[in-house]
């Protein structure tokens, strides 16, 4: 993983963090909060957590 893929990927897991917290505390719904890890997914593009959720929701 390059120094700019490593980068990408704890942005992302940080932006995540806070919007599982938005979730929990009722900020977002879940069809917003779906939308928003869409968005962050396609920005980020995250290596390790995309395929960590892809194995996780089964």
């Amino acid at each position: 993983m390059s120094r700019e893929e490593y980068k990408k990927e704890i942005i992302y897991q940080i932006t995540m963090k806070q919007a599982d917290l938005l979730l929990k505390n009722k900020v977002l719904d879940k069809e917003d909060y779906q939308e928003f890890k869409d968005k962050m997914l396609k920005k980020y593009e995250p290596k390790l957590s995309k395929y960590m959720s892809e194995t996780l929701d089964k």
